[in-house]
């Protein structure tokens, strides 16, 4: 079996991949922490289209603002997947646009007061983790039928306790460098409520020393049902100045890294907020779903 390591995608099979992912993800700048959040999705005639919720951060979102979208299909196990990253700024969509476009978006239906979002693909890129087994892709399964999906906000002890449970492996690490989002998918583990990954030298450790930096980890199905946990808090480095007792725990930690390369330098985030969403199937009066109106 060939040793799993990492692969650049050219453009092209970004773009062949990206519409089959369950699920993408929104980063915008913000003054303070960036930030991640899942978002429906569609791919129409090569240009990427999202939508956001009323009052989020892409909510505010001036056109020309340059973002960041992050879409992937991974194994459990990291014997193979892929991520692709979208780069590009914001523009607004015309009316007759939205409606030809809103029946497309998925995995959620759009709501009356989402706005939606064209974000130009000025960069493009993608990995794949190669291990010599099948390339896996989205699950191309018919949807679960289920009358609607609502969203839920958790508090933050009732976030991590999920997180715990949900055996994810990967992440999204969220910086802001020269103004502009940067998203990297990566393995970590919990010391306590705080992030620990590792990494090497490059701009993931140049842009995060010290500096305020988002960690998302989530888990939707094709569905839309799922959940998301994020922690925006405070990037360092552990150095051997640190306490013995901390680098001790680190040490015990079952930190694995995904594919590719040493990775030496190890970086813990402490939390200043832990935020959780959960999606889950519900019940609609026959009377809300006749009239088509919104769930959550």
């Amino acid at each position: 079996m060939e040793f799993p390591h990492l692969e650049r995608l050219s453009a092209a099979d970004c773009r062949r991949l990206l519409p089959t992912a369950a699920v993408g993800r929104l980063a915008v700048p913000t003054p303070n922490f960036p930030t991640l959040e899942p978002v429906a999705f569609a791919v129409v005639e090569g240009e990427l289209v999202v939508a956001v919720r009323a009052g989020s951060a892409g909510d505010a979102v001036a056109p020309g603002t340059v973002v960041a979208f992050e879409a992937d299909v991974l194994q459990p196990a990291l014997r193979g997947g892929w991520s692709i990253v979208v780069k590009g700024a914001v523009e607004e969509l015309d009316a007759d646009i939205v409606r030809l476009v809103t029946p497309l978006l998925g995995p959620w239906p759009v709501a009356a007061n989402d706005r939606l979002l064209l974000i130009r693909s000025e960069r493009i890129t993608g990995q794949r983790v190669v291990s010599g087994l099948p390339t896996p892709t989205a699950d191309q399964a018919d949807p679960v039928d289920i009358p609607a999906v609502a969203r839920r906000t958790l508090a933050a002890g009732d976030a991590l306790s999920l997180l715990r449970q949900g055996g994810e492996q990967v992440g999204r690490l969220v910086i802001t460098v020269a103004g502009e989002p940067h998203i990297f998918p990566l393995n970590y583990a919990l010391d306590g409520d705080a992030v620990v990954f590792r990494t090497q030298v490059g701009t993931k450790l140049t842009g995060i020393t010290r500096s305020l930096s988002t960690f998302e980890v989530d888990h939707i199905d094709s569905s839309g049902q799922g959940w998301a946990v994020s922690f925006e808090g405070l990037a360092q480095e552990v150095l051997d100045a640190d306490p013995p007792e901390l680098r001790a725990r680190i040490e015990a930690l079952s930190l694995d890294t995904w594919p590719g390369g040493d990775r030496p330098n190890v970086v813990r985030i402490t939390p200043y907020a832990v935020r959780g969403t959960t999606w889950t199937a519900v019940e609609v009066p026959a009377a809300t779903e006749a009239a088509g109106l919104p769930v959550s």
